[in-house]
């Protein structure tokens, strides 16, 4: 998690389920975030055998109302970010020649959503990667899974980004 405040809710469930789960500090939009946190999970486990690419977060407006800056961080966070902690895991699976990793997407991976280009965007290319990285990694005994839920409840309608609606940076 990139704000381990927020996982209270996570960790009374994993105790009450008596599920063996720790909870670690990785921003996936900082390289020495995933790297620290990757490298710390296999030195006390020896092994990654799940990868879930959960993080992001939802742009929304008019593309001309969205300023540069704010489309990049949401390729960066929602894309990206995924890119760089599969790259990260991806030698420790394959000497394994074990491992799954599950990419969360969202219905509009698939279709198109007015006032909601670049998240949508965003999703189009994470279903496209995670398309062809299956075939990619079978042989190496990985699979991959895409997850592409509707609305489901939880606070991602909360934690819109506000941000990125102010005058275009650039033209």
């Amino acid at each position: 998690m990139r704000d381990l405040s927020k996982s209270k809710t996570i960790m009374t469930i994993a105790r009450k389920d008596e599920l063996p789960l720790s909870v670690r500090q990785i921003d996936v939009n900082a390289y020495e975030s995933i790297k620290a946190g990757v490298d710390k999970i296999f030195a006390d486990t020896k092994r990654i055998v799940v990868l879930v690419n959960n993080a992001g977060y939802g742009l929304f407006g008019a593309v001309e109302d969205l300023n540069m800056n704010g489309i990049i961080a949401q390729f960066d966070t929602n894309f990206f970010g995924v890119i760089r902690l599969t790259k990260l895991v991806l030698p420790i699976m394959r000497n394994q020649m074990k491992g799954t990793i599950v990419n969360i997407s969202s219905m509009v991976g698939r279709v198109g959503m007015p006032l909601n280009s670049v998240y949508v965007a965003s999703k189009f290319a994470l279903e496209g990667f995670s398309e062809s990285i299956r075939y990619e990694l079978r042989k190496f005994g990985i699979n991959v899974i895409l997850i592409e839920p509707g609305i489901v409840k939880s606070k991602f309608l909360n934690n819109i980004l506000k941000t990125g609606h102010e005058a275009s940076d650039s033209p």
